[in-house]
């Protein structure tokens, strides 16, 4: 059977183009307060701390590592207006999956005599469920809060089992069970969406 797995509309906050950049002049928080950048390298009094705030709110170009700015080509640009004030989600998604499965199961039940009884079952799963890997989906242990990619996921659990039962004598009973059960588990998703290559990114590898 076929089963849609309908998802509702999600709403997160991205970094705009011009926060990208290094310019904060227009970003302010859920009270509509100016966000203010600490510049770290410096000196004075800027939300409390002991160093000053960047001048006009704007990093400038020479203090930003283009590592960082690599990683967030993986985060994508707003694609809505943020409201004025309150929480500023400017990125909207809607994505749902679905689930198809079919189950074959074969059973025998056999009197071989009178004093034999003999039973046993072999089921066959198929089952391959498409989502979108988010923080909702929890798709392979993959979180993210935006759709990065689909993850398409394929199940394949089997099991056989045979039950014989012989009557040795009006009190005796002899019962002998065999069963054997295997799964396994493949999750695929676009082979660029987490490419490094797709975004740019040429930070060093740990364990290349």
């Amino acid at each position: 059977f076929l089963q849609a797995l309908p998802s509702v509309a999600q709403y997160i906050q991205v970094p705009t183009a011009a926060e990208r950049a290094g310019n904060f002049a227009a970003s302010v928080d859920g009270n509509g307060n100016p966000i203010l950048v600490v510049d770290p390298l410096s000196t004075g009094n800027c939300s409390g701390t002991t160093h000053a705030c960047f001048p006009s709110n704007m990093i400038p170009a020479s203090r930003i590592s283009p590592l960082g700015l690599q990683l967030l080509n993986v985060i994508p640009l707003p694609n809505q207006a943020g409201a004025a004030g309150g929480n500023h989600y400017n990125y909207g998604f809607q994505q749902s999956g679905d689930d198809h499965r079919r189950e074959d199961v074969l059973r025998i039940d056999w009197n071989a005599s009178d004093k034999i009884r003999v039973s046993g079952h072999y089921i066959d799963t198929h089952d391959n469920s498409t989502s979108p890997s988010t923080a909702t989906s929890g798709a392979a242990n993959i979180f993210f809060n935006w759709p990065l990619t689909q993850l398409t996921t394929q199940y394949r659990p089997k099991n056989v089992s045979l039950n014989v039962i012989s009557s040795i004598s009006p009190s005796l009973l002899n019962e002998t069970t065999f069963g054997y059960s295997t799964a396994w588990t493949n999750v695929t998703g676009s082979t660029t969406a987490f490419a490094r290559k797709t975004y740019g990114v040429t930070l060093p590898l740990i364990f290349p």
